[in-house]
């Protein structure tokens, strides 16, 4: 097994490191004012994967979607991803809540959800999302 590790890293200090990962992928980003906590996992001193996670007065939290180290190989990430999710479900028990949420089309994400315990919620519907700023 590969020397992983996750911290949880104050969003202001890491989104500019997003920023670049989400344009070196073509990926849309999110704005730094919604966005809670940020979570890096790392190959040894390597950031290899980050994502983000909301809370909420519910029982009920979000995991955003993972972005990749643009410069670290897939060989070099493998198994990280599922080492972050596992790392933000034990955080999320520890802060009390019983229901994490997420999405994703992208079938590598999907298959590190399938093998990190999470489970099709929905088949055939669109999101909709309404900006308010």
């Amino acid at each position: 097994m590969k020397d992983f590790k996750v911290e949880l890293i104050p969003i202001e200090y890491f989104y500019p490191t997003y920023v670049l990962w989400c344009k070196e992928h073509k990926f849309p980003f999110t704005k730094i004012g919604n966005i809670e906590d940020s979570f890096v996992c790392f190959a040894g001193e390597e950031p290899i994967y980050s994502t983000f996670f909301w809370s909420t007065k519910s029982k009920m939290c979000v995991m955003g979607f993972p972005v990749s180290n643009p410069k670290v190989s897939y060989k070099d990430r493998d198994g990280g991803l599922e080492y972050l999710i596992e790392e933000i479900s034990n955080y999320a028990k520890e802060k009390g809540f019983s229901f994490m949420w997420t999405t994703s089309a992208t079938k590598r994400v999907i298959d590190s959800l399938d093998k990190s315990g999470f489970i099709l919620g929905d088949t055939n519907i669109n999101q909709y999302v309404k900006i308010l700023d």
